[in-house]
C-alpha cells in the first residue's frame, strides 16, 4: 500500500509539473505546446478522480485552445470547468469567465460576455495571482471591444498598463491603431515610456512612428534610448539609419561601438556595407572581425567572396582560416595552433573536416 502511495505521489507531481510547464508555455506565447502538456495532465486528473485539479486544469486547456482560434472546443472545456470548479477555487473561475466570456463575443452575445468577464475581474482581485488579474482584464478589453466600446477598452488598457501591464499596453496601442489614431496611440506609449521608465514602449513607440512615415522621429527616439546605453536600440538605429539614407551615420555609430568593445558591431557594419554594395569595405570588416573569433563573421566573410564570385578564396577561408594579419590563409600556412591574440586560427571544425 506504502508503494502505491508512493507511486501516486510520483504520477500526481509530475502532472503537477506538466500543468505548470503548459502555463509557462502560454506565457511564452505557444499554446501548441501548451495543449500537449495539458491534455497529458487533464487526462491523468480524469482518471485519478482529481475533481479540483481537473477544472483547473480544463480552463487553462481553455485558454491554450482559444489562443489558437479554436473557440469550439475552448468553449467546451471552459463549461466543464464551470461544472467542475468548487466555488472557492478562484483561478478556475476566472478562467473559465474569461475563455467563456470571449467566445460568446465572438458570436455577439456580447451583453452577456460583459457580466462573465466584468465577473472574472471582480473575482481576480480577490487572488494575489498577477498574471490571471492580466489575463481577467485582457479578457474584458477584448469583449468591449467586440461589443463596439472601444474607448472603454482603451481606458482600461491605459489603467491597467499603468499598473505595469505591458500586454494590456500592447493591446490598447493595437486598439488605438485599428482605428487609425495612430498619433494618440504613439503620444500614449511615449508617455508610458516616459513615466514608467519602459523601453520596450519606447521601441513601439519608434516603430509605430516609423510605420507612419516619420522616420526622423523614429530615430531621435531610438538616438535617446542608444546614449543611454541600450544595446538593441544601437542596432535598430542603425538600421533605420540607413533606411533614411545615413548609411555613413550608420556605420559611424558601428565602428564607434567596435572600438568600445562590442565584437558585434564590426559583423552588423559589414553586412549594411554589402546591402549597399561595398562589397571591399565589408569584407574588410568581416575579416577583422573574424581575427576576434567571431564564427559568424567568417561565415559572413565566406558568403561574400562566393556571392562575389571569388570562389577559391571563399573556399580556402572555409578550410584554412586567417593567417596571421587578418589575411585567408592558403594550404602551406594551416596550423594546429590557435592563439587569441595573434589571430592565427586552425578551424577544421568550421571547415567539417
Amino acid at each position: 500500500a506504502g508503494a502505491g502511495a508512493f507511486e501516486e505521489f510520483g504520477l500526481t507531481l509530475s502532472f503537477f509539473v506538466s500543468h505548470t510547464a503548459a502555463i509557462v508555455e502560454l506565457l511564452a506565447g505557444d499554446p501548441v505546446a501548451a495543449e500537449r502538456s495539458l491534455r497529458r495532465a487533464y487526462k491523468a486528473f480524469e482518471e485519478m478522480g482529481y475533481r479540483e485539479e481537473l477544472s483547473g486544469t480544463a480552463a487553462v486547456l481553455a485558454q491554450a485552445l482559444l489562443a489558437q482560434r479554436r473557440d469550439e472546443e475552448a468553449e467546451r472545456f471552459a463549461e466543464l470547468s464551470e461544472e467542475l470548479a468548487p466555488a472557492d477555487e478562484l483561478i478556475a473561475q476566472v478562467l473559465w469567465r474569461g475563455v467563456r466570456a470571449r467566445c460568446l463575443a465572438g458570436r455577439g452575445l456580447t451583453e452577456e460576455a460583459e457580466v462573465l468577464a466584468g465577473e472574472a475581474v471582480a473575482l481576480a482581485e480577490r487572488t494575489d495571482f498577477l498574471n490571471d488579474r492580466a489575463d481577467a482584464m485582457f479578457d474584458l478589453a477584448t469583449v468591449l471591444r467586440e461589443a463596439g466600446r472601444l474607448d472603454d477598452a482603451i481606458d482600461l488598457c491605459r489603467d491597467a498598463a499603468q499598473a505595469g501591464d505591458r500586454e494590456m499596453l500592447q493591446l490598447g496601442m493595437q486598439l488605438l491603431t485599428e482605428a487609425g489614431r495612430h498619433d494618440q496611440a504613439t503620444d500614449w506609449l511615449l508617455t508610458h515610456a516616459a513615466e514608467i521608465g519602459d523601453p520596450i514602449a519606447l521601441g513601439w513607440a519608434a516603430e509605430l512612428l516609423r510605420e507612419t512615415g516619420r522616420l526622423e522621429q523614429a530615430i531621435g527616439q531610438y538616438q535617446d534610448r542608444a546614449e543611454a546605453g541600450d544595446p538593441a536600440a544601437r542596432w535598430q538605429l542603425t538600421r533605420l539609419l540607413n533606411e533614411a539614407g545615413h548609411l555613413e551615420k550608420a556605420i559611424g555609430l558601428c565602428d564607434h561601438a567596435a572600438e568600445a568593445g562590442d565584437r558585434d558591431a564590426l559583423v552588423h557594419a559589414a553586412q549594411l556595407l554589402q546591402e549597399a554594395g561595398r562589397d571591399s569595405e565589408a569584407l574588410g570588416r568581416y575579416l577583422h572581425a573574424a581575427e576576434t573569433g567571431d564564427p559568424n563573421a567568417l561565415l559572413g566573410a565566406v558568403g561574400l567572396l562566393e556571392q562575389v564570385g571569388r570562389l577559391d578564396d571563399a573556399a580556402d577561408l572555409r578550410r584554412y582560416g586567417l593567417a596571421p594579419g587578418g589575411q585567408i590563409a592558403k594550404k602551406w600556412e594551416r596550423t594546429n595552433e590557435w592563439t587569441a591574440g595573434s589571430g592565427w586560427q586552425h578551424l577544421t571544425s568550421f571547415a567539417g573536416e
